[in-house]
């Protein structure tokens, strides 16, 4: 078994997207920074590396017998066994996950550039690990991961969670079924978007239009916007100000 020590980590609960595990260079003094006095590390296959960054699926159980009750935490003057946690890699990417005692991946971390250049040297010219259960996973499209990662690019930890909410208020919007209500927020985005459709235009189409001119980017435009848009939602407009506050 290979160990990583004294490993800085940053966890990020219930993250589903790769994207949604923050960088080191985008760690904040307000977040909650612990550090694991020894933790293993899996070198993987890409196709587990991916399902576990993109998913909160159970995790093949060799795996976490392999990693049972390895990592150590120090609490004060006490060593704690975390029961299941390990630095995970493919040679493309790295992350960390811990599970909270459970077989999915609860929190996730990235790692300090030094350390991930550790990793990567101690994996080298090694064989990968394969689990016979990785075969019944079930991952998502890779179409679909790689589009949400587009959405993404280029937009900061605080972006990524405004237009995350954006985003996900938007497709409630479009379960609405409410022609009208979706014409009005298209025109409230660009009005001259308005033209371009047809009298004979479906709810799907105005929602298509309003949804591809917004999902791509980010700026003030879509600051504005989403100020607006939320207040449709008052548990939205929560989230919406409790993000301005981590400015």
């Amino acid at each position: 078994m290979l160990y990583m020590y004294d490993v800085w980590v940053n966890w990020f609960e219930k993250a589903e997207e790769g994207y949604e595990i923050c960088p080191f260079h985008e760690w904040r003094k307000s977040d909650q920074i612990e550090l694991l006095e020894q933790v293993p590390i899996l070198y993987i296959t890409e196709a587990l590396y991916d399902y576990i960054e993109n998913s909160m699926g159970e995790l093949p159980s060799e795996l976490l017998e392999k990693i049972h009750k390895r990592t150590f935490i120090s609490k004060g003057p006490m060593r704690e066994r975390i029961e299941y946690a390990a630095i995970i890699t493919d040679g493309r990417g790295i992350m960390l996950f811990h599970t909270m005692g459970n077989k999915v991946p609860t929190r996730k971390s990235r790692m300090i550039p030094r350390q991930e250049g550790q990793v990567y040297d101690i994996c080298k010219g090694r064989d990968y690990l394969s689990f016979s259960e990785e075969k019944k996973l079930n991952p998502k499209q890779v179409e679909e991961t790689r589009l949400k990662e587009t959405l993404m690019h280029g937009v900061t930890r605080q972006e990524r969670y405004v237009k995350q909410l954006l985003l996900n208020a938007l497709y409630e919007l479009k379960s609405t079924k409410n022609r009208s209500e979706v014409i009005y927020w298209l025109t409230e985005w660009d009005a001259t978007l308005v033209a371009t459709l047809g009298a004979e235009a479906t709810v799907h189409d105005v929602w298509d239009t309003l949804y591809e001119s917004i999902k791509y980017g980010w700026g003030e435009r879509h600051e504005q916007f989403c100020s607006q848009f939320v207040k449709r939602d008052k548990q939205l407009e929560t989230y919406w100000k409790l993000a301005q506050i981590k400015k």
